[in-house]
């Protein structure tokens, strides 16, 4: 992977206008804006286009066939701002496509001083500012639909979505050797990732545990994912003991209930593509899975699925049983309050695993 900034000329094919699509966070996010970048490819086949994207989630969309560069913005190193301003003015790009809508990315979006800049009307923070195209894109959709709303407002063909995900053969194989040294097999076991950044969206982590016995019980491997930070809190779950890093970057740890991934996004985005199946609560790893086409079972609390579910996967959500409208506050005001999330039975969330994915 290469950024922006140090690419090559741009090869015969890719001599049409300089575009740049600007989502750099939050992961589960990026991976919903994949279906954007192919139209962009579909409406501008012989278009140069980059992604503005976190350094650490530019694994994720890198190997993307209808990507030409990447632009890694080093949001937590100090003194990395000015570097990428200059990146993004010298770029000279025709075309911006601010698909976030805050502040930050609004001025990376003036930065560039193309000469077409294209963001939502209702853009937070006061970013509509720094834009000279603004279109208005309800908010009451998904959020996949949202962004392709935003192109299709501007002209782009939006019909027929793709929202495919692809993996680096560099961490492909990687993680095939993995799965080899424990015993498991593409396409043979459930991940399974208990974690989320706010404590309303956690499913509790002792349903999860008897989740993992069933499917233990019935046969059914199970790779359980930790993401950065999360580890000690996930080898509880499985009942593994610290366990050793091997020269992957993957720690190995197994217990009775399944093995323990711990890996970069890009290993992550490959360990996701090779399960069977997938169950999280409303994260990254969730909609990851999407891209790739697994089967999903999404467990959703505080959070709107018709904005935040699984991209066309309604039968993949488990909500609490007698929900009402006015129970889903959102995840900021919940905070850690986990009672609503906590309502969902494992007989709920084993019921609609079998029937997604036959397990």
């Amino acid at each position: 992977m290469q950024d922006a900034a140090a690419t090559q000329p741009d090869p015969p094919d890719r001599t049409g206008p300089r575009l740049l699509l600007i989502r750099p966070t939050a992961l589960g996010d990026v991976a919903k804006t994949a279906a954007s970048l192919a139209a962009l490819r579909r409406a501008h086949p012989h278009a140069h286009i980059d992604w503005l994207v976190s350094r650490p989630f530019a694994p994720l969309i890198a190997p993307h066939p209808a990507l030409d560069g990447v632009v890694a913005f080093d949001r937590k190193r100090a003194g990395s701002w000015a570097p990428l301003l200059r990146t993004l003015y010298r770029a000279r790009y025709d075309a911006v496509y601010d698909l976030q809508g805050l502040l930050r990315s609004g001025l990376f979006t003036l930065a560039t001083r193309a000469k077409v800049r294209i963001g939502f009307a209702d853009a937070r923070e006061g970013a509509a500012w720094c834009y000279n195209r603004k279109h208005a894109v309800t908010i009451d959709q998904n959020a996949v639909d949202r962004m392709l709303g935003l192109l299709s407002a501007d002209g782009i063909d939006t019909a027929a979505p793709d929202p495919r995900l692809y993996v680096d053969p560099d961490e492909q194989q990687p993680h095939r050797d993995w799965l080899a040294e424990h015993g498991l097999d593409p396409n043979g076991y459930v991940a399974v990732a208990p974690t989320a950044k706010w404590g309303c969206k956690r499913w509790p982590i002792e349903r999860f545990r008897v989740l993992l016995r069933r499917l233990t019980s019935a046969g059914h491997p199970a790779v359980v994912i930790a993401g950065p930070g999360e580890a000690d809190s996930v080898r509880l779950l499985v009942g593994a003991g610290s366990g050793a890093s091997g020269a992957s970057g993957v720690s190995r740890a197994s217990g009775g209930g399944g093995v323990l991934f711990e890996g970069g996004v890009g290993r992550l985005s490959a360990c996701l593509a090779d399960a069977r199946a997938v169950v999280a609560n409303d994260s990254a790893a969730l909609h990851i899975a999407v891209g790739h086409g697994r089967p999903v079972v999404g467990l959703y609390g505080p959070t709107d699925p018709k904005r935040v579910g699984p991209y066309q996967r309604p039968e993949a959500v488990v909500q609490p049983d007698g929900l009402e409208p006015g129970e889903m506050v959102g995840y900021r005001k919940r905070q850690d309050d986990d009672a609503l999330i906590r309502r969902i039975s494992v007989d709920a969330v084993w019921e609609r695993l079998r029937a997604v994915a036959g397990v």
